[in-house]
């Protein structure tokens, strides 16, 4: 497997963990809405599986297998090769710890539509689609030259892989949050019963 894959498997993890980082030490420095967090860790631990997924698919399943076989035999001295099966490992269980936790704690406000987030959503998958467009079916009325970039930088090992990080990136993310956000709130009979006799029973100590 050549350095160019290597690095092109590499790359997207580290560039989103460092923003991953950057926005978690923002978020304990300041008042932020619990909701939006939370939100936030589940669907970038959305995004780390779905730059794991395209990891493979890039390299292909059956050499990636063979790649992530012979790491452990590399460490230490074949850096190259171990780094970034160790930085995929990683991404892995980060992604996948992110989004469970962040799922579940998001849930808590299953059946509460905020239009805010929703629509932050909506525009990142609007992006996520766009760029795809753009650049896998551009519009036959562009000029030639416009159509001809398009496609270079598609076709390019190294600009390729990045825009589609991009893509998977935006679309999951975005499909995520819209997904939480629009979850319905599931209550029992039995305790949306007991919840309004509750409400509505007499206390003295209220007279």
């Amino acid at each position: 497997m050549n350095t160019n894959i290597l690095c092109l498997i590499a790359a997207p993890f580290v560039l989103a963990a460092l923003f991953d980082v950057n926005n978690w030490l923002k978020r304990a420095q300041t008042t932020v809405d619990a909701r939006g967090n939370e939100l936030a860790v589940a669907s970038h631990g959305a995004g780390f599986l779905a730059l794991a997924s395209l990891a493979v698919w890039i390299v292909g399943p059956a050499e990636f297998l063979r790649f992530m076989r012979d790491a452990p035999s590399a460490f230490p001295d074949d850096w190259i090769h171990w780094l970034p099966a160790l930085a995929f490992v990683a991404a892995v269980g980060w992604g996948f710890l992110w989004l469970v936790s962040g799922a579940r704690r998001s849930l808590a406000w299953a059946g509460y539509r905020d239009s805010r987030f929703l629509t932050r959503a909506i525009v990142k998958i609007a992006i996520g689609g766009g760029l795809w467009l753009a650049f896998w079916n551009p519009s036959s009325s562009w000029s030639r030259d416009a159509v001809a970039w398009l496609t270079f930088a598609r076709m390019m090992p190294t600009t390729g892989g990045c825009l589609m990080a991009l893509i998977a990136w935006l679309i999951v993310t975005g499909c995520t949050k819209f997904l939480l956000v629009m979850w319905p709130r599931f209550v029992s009979a039995r305790g949306a019963v007991a919840d309004d006799i509750a409400a509505q029973e007499f206390d003295w100590d209220k007279v």
